[in-house]
């Protein structure tokens, strides 16, 4: 396209010289947008697009006021530029002229929009292009920790010296400085490690624009300064207001990080409606609770985790009506007939009785409806735990001291004198008999499941001191799913009034503080700690000191989500801070920042990251992601998918669990993980792993993909969300060697054809990822073979040590265990019940063999007999192994190591197994188990471990032995530890073999 003349020496006509100035914006602003979708091509916007204006817009055209001398020059100025682009977009066809970069150019795009994202480019795309896959910050942190041997030392350091290499080639395509490239990579680790871009804020402004998407930090700082980076800070405000910033070389925010905040810069939110668009990880949606609403949850997707609660408060709201309680003239009479009755036929504990596991410490004052009401809900509760109920009557003056008495089996301590909330409390809870003290307030409904969730957190949590409750108004609105502290010694009761089955609300995890009206204590330690602290007498955050002095001695404060309590809030103290006993609650906040100031200077300022501060002990987050949702009574797989999970808390992780192929909340899988402190990925807060990762990417430092087709689906995402995440890949086993056996096995040429299929897929894979995970060195030593640059790690089948009592003589039944909808599993279940069983079962004087598992086929319900029991699904293991006296491993093909062969040996339960049930597993035969394949071989092991007692001790001995050495949790700590240490260098690897291919790449299509 040529360049438009040069104008005459005539003074030209004003209308004329404002058309040709419109005429030549246009025409700049044509191959302005022609050079962008060229320069985005090549990723070398920032050189290509050298001299261009980001505020030059055809809207500036007629500027009427203008006078045609500034017309005149300004013109010429445009003509200079014009003949640059020119020049740029000559050398950008030349480059195109022999390759394929021409692919997707669309030269009908739209001049505006072009001219837009050249500005937005402008800060160097090229450099964008290069840095997301240098990935600088996480290189160096990860070299920090690497130097375990000599070998890795070199090998660490070698790694640098390409990245530094490698740093000063991209510099110079780039036709930047090194030290410039250096600049932009420390200010994205600089704004990525600050926590002020708001994910969810800066991606709902990036789908409103042309920008490309990729990580927020390196977005932000390469391409998208002109956005807000959070919905309280507007770069373009900030210039405004400090003048002297414009000529900074740095972003708006990176110079408000750096100095504006310590200087005390002023600074606004950004215009327009960015207030009302909270799409943080902490922002509050709505979504449809049908138990809450008076609906059925009719199908699956109705399902919360809270579901108990709405159920319990209309069975509170019907005792209160029926006996009108809250009126004028209530049947208190009524209320204690119903209370007797339920009383005789409860397991509570009386004063007369043995001493009960638990002691429950309701304090009083007054209001006397929500005390009976309260002993409704537990007189009605069924617990595993025996439990006493003492009520310290704090001198109420109504009429508690005379109808409280009549109910038996409750312990009624009345203090003639009013002591005070905290007195109270110590007062009646030095005559508590039972190993905990629960303290709970009289104006609240315990759900479902609320005290032995309670009390069971104990032996999740070996250092727990305290375990809360999750709290609830009585329309089932969330209250408080445990407490955070800041650092000027403000508390949030986190979540309040929000929607209380939201993920981040329905896991496990240590808290700053539990609110007292229902907390679990030991009661020596309650004894050791004297009770509350008297100097918050009268009320008031006595509870929150209490969890300080806890971690103050070493322990621990959790809250348990899945014990559900509804809290009528201020029955007996009201919510006036301005008077009456609440007012104490002002004042002891003062006595208790002054307190644990020491300890609070290490917290955050109020309200910054809480998605950070609620888990604040945990520095590292790992991802677990799966299939569906892990039912460890049900398959193998699910029990190494639940371990892996324990193993990343071991070593101080918060985890997360997301699968991807079923996103419903699932009561009990769902629960058992947030019981022990994972938090879930549910609908209908989140759709798909896309949705999750989106808003928290950023925050991972792992993430742990089990399954080849999960993997596969799940790395792109994780790549674009997480780039800085180490990616653990665990094989559960070899697919295309499984594959493979089983079409040897069945003659099938067509499974041979997929399982060669799936070997190519499978070593991709493996070739992506940071580390892969197997379980057996027969698979390592092909990866070895196969993929020789892969980080591989040979990880044993974890499983507890179960151990037993039942000895030789009580034992009689032979036994295989599997999930059946594992092919394996049913061949190995058909060879054992036609081929082998007929040969044994006659010299085993009346044994049954015992098929057991989930999800049994027809093929499988059809082997039943009288000799032999197909169970289904068990939701407990320990009786059929302790019937057990022989365990028969019949696998006959398969891969990876079988997790029932570690199961049964946890037990004490001898194993004969097949060649391939044993591998990988460095089983030996004759010690730690018997091998045998063919059918009459397996048939005679079978008998003689059975029937020769002294044989069957030995092998049960030694097999707790090797179990005990070989797949304990300590193994399994040290081995996931050291397979993250492997994707650490398996990551930087990664890294620098795809930068130096991009940079190949470059180099090839250069000028």
């Amino acid at each position: 396209m040529d360049v438009p003349d040069k104008l005459s020496g005539q003074e030209p006509d004003l209308r004329d010289l404002q058309a040709e100035n419109r005429r030549l914006r246009e025409e700049v602003q044509r191959r302005l947008a022609q050079l962008a979708l060229a320069a985005e091509t090549l990723r070398e916007a920032s050189s290509l697009a050298a001299g261009f204006h980001p505020h030059l817009s055809t809207a500036d055209a007629a500027r009427t006021g203008a006078s045609p001398q500034a017309l005149a020059a300004e013109n010429e100025k445009i003509r200079a530029s014009a003949e640059q682009q020119q020049r740029n977009l000559a050398a950008v066809a030349e480059v195109l002229k022999d390759t394929s970069l021409l692919a997707g150019f669309d030269p009908r795009a739209g001049a505006a929009a072009a001219a837009e994202r050249v500005g937005l480019h402008q800060q160097g795309a090229f450099a964008e292009a290069v840095l997301q896959k240098l990935v600088f910050n996480e290189m160096v942190e990860t070299l920090r920790g690497f130097g375990q041997s000599a070998r890795n030392r070199w090998r660490d350091r070698f790694s640098l010296r390409l990245f530094l290499g490698d740093l000063f080639v991209a510099a110079r395509r780039a036709r930047l400085r090194p030290m410039r490239l250096l600049r932009l990579l420390y200010e994205i680790r600089l704004v990525r490690s600050s926590g002020l871009l708001d994910p969810g804020y800066y991606a709902w402004q990036k789908a409103r624009t042309e920008i490309p998407d990729f990580e927020d930090a390196r977005n932000y700082v390469l391409v998208g300064r002109a956005l807000a980076p959070n919905r309280l800070f507007s770069g373009a405000a900030y210039l405004r207001l400090n003048p002297d910033v414009k000529d900074q070389p740095f972003t708006p925010l990176t110079h408000f990080i750096r100095h504006g905040c310590s200087e005390g810069r002023p600074f606004e939110p950004p215009p327009g409606r960015g207030l009302l668009e909270p799409l943080d990880p902490e922002g509050r949606t709505y979504h449809p609770w049908p138990a809450a609403e008076g609906g059925k949850t009719s199908t699956p997707y109705d399902l919360r985790p809270d579901d108990a609660v709405p159920a319990e408060g209309e069975r509170g709201r019907a005792f209160l009506e029926r006996h009108g309680l809250l009126g004028k003239a209530p049947d208190f009479a009524g209320a204690v007939e119903t209370l007797k009755a339920m009383a005789e036929a409860s397991k509570v504990v009386g004063a007369d009785d043995a001493a009960p596991r638990v002691s429950i410490v309701i304090p009083i004052y007054g209001q006397l409806a929500y005390t009976l009401n309260c002993l409704h809900a537990l007189l009605g509760h069924a617990s595993e735990l025996s439990f006493e109920i003492l009520i310290g009557d704090d001198a109420s003056p109504d009429d508690s001291g005379r109808w409280l008495p009549m109910i038996p089996r409750i312990r009624h301590v009345r203090h003639e004198v009013n002591k005070g909330f905290v007195d109270n409390c110590n007062t009646t809870a030095a005559l508590a008999r039972g190993e905990y003290i629960v303290l709970l307030n009289n104006d609240t409904r315990v759900a479902d499941g609320w005290l032995d969730n309670l009390i069971g957190s104990f032996a999740l949590f070996p250092k727990a001191g305290l375990v809360g409750s999750k709290l609830f108004y009585d329309d089932g609105v969330l209250q408080e799913a445990g407490g955070i502290f800041w650092q000027d010694g403000s508390a949030w009761n986190y979540g309040r009034e929000d929607d209380p089955n939201r993920p981040r609300y329905c896991y496990a995890r240590e808290v700053d503080y539990v609110s007292g009206a229902s907390i679990a204590i030991p009661t020596a330690l309650w004894k050791d700690l004297e009770g509350f602290d008297p100097l918050y007498r009268p009320a008031y955050c006595e509870d929150s000191d209490i969890a300080f002095r806890i971690r103050a001695r070493g322990l621990e404060t959790w809250m348990q989500p899945l014990s559900r309590v509804i809290h009528y809030e201020g029955r007996t103290s009201g919510t006036d801070l301005t008077q009456g006993v609440k007012a104490y609650q002002v004042e002891n906040m003062k006595k208790l920042a002054e307190r644990w100031s020491g300890a609070l200077a290490g917290f955050r300022p109020n309200g910054q990251e809480p998605t950070l501060e609620r888990d604040r002990k945990l520095a590292k987050r790992a991802l677990v992601v799966d299939a569906v949702t892990p039912t460890p009574n049900q398959d193998a797989g699910s029990v190494t998918s639940v371990c892996h999970m324990r193993l990343y808390q071991e070593l101080g992780y918060k985890v997360y669990f997301a699968p991807t192929d079923n996103f419903l909340f699932e009561p009990v899988a769902t629960g058992d993980l947030q019981r022990m402190g994972v938090e879930c990925i549910y609908a209908p807060y989140y759709a798909n792993l896309e949705g999750f990762l989106r808003t928290h990417g950023r925050y991972l430092d792992v993430v742990h993909l089990f399954r080849v087709e999960v993997a596969v689906r799940a790395l792109e995402l994780v790549r674009r969300y997480a780039p800085q995440a180490l990616v653990v890949f665990a094989n559960m086993d070899m697919h295309h060697l499984r594959m493979e056996r089983q079409a040897l096995a069945d003659n099938d040429a067509k499974l041979m054809q997929e399982a060669r299929e799936m070997k190519v897929r499978e070593l991709a894979l493996i070739a992506s990822v940071d580390c892969t995970i197997v379980h057996s060195p027969v698979e390592e030593d092909i990866l070895k073979a196969e993929v020789p640059q892969a980080e591989v790690v040979v990880f044993p089948f974890i499983t507890s040590l179960m151990g037993t009592e039942a000895g030789y003589e009580a034992r009689r039944d032979v036994m295989f265990l599997g999930g059946y909808r594992h092919t394996p599993n049913i061949d190995a279940a058909v060879f054992l019940v036609n081929e082998v069983w007929p040969l044994a079962k006659a010299r085993l004087g009346g044994a049954k063999l015992l098929i057991v598992g989930a999800h049994p086929t027809a093929e499988v319900k059809a082997l039943a007999a009288d000799d032999v029991i197909v169970t289904g699904m068990v939701e407990d293991l320990r009786p059929w192994f302790d019937r057990t006296r022989v365990f028969a491993a019949s696998i006959r093909y398969g891969a990876g190591v079988k997790g029932k062969v570690a199961q049964a040996m946890a037990y004490g339960v001898p194993v004969v197994a097949t060649t391939i049930a044993a591998e990988g597993m460095f089983l030996q035969d004759g010690r730690d188990v018997t091998i045998a394949d063919e059918p009459a071989a397996f048939a005679d092991a079978l008998v003689r471990v059975y029937t020769e007692a002294e044989t069957w001790r030995r092998f049960s001995a030694d097999g707790l032995k090797f179990v005990a050495e070989m797949n304990s949790m300590d193994t399994g700590r040290r081995m996931l530890a050291e397979s993250v240490r492997r994707a650490a260098s398996g990551h930087v690897r990664r890294t620098v073999e795809e930068t130096r291919a991009i940079l190949g790449g470059l180099t090839a299509a250069s000028v």
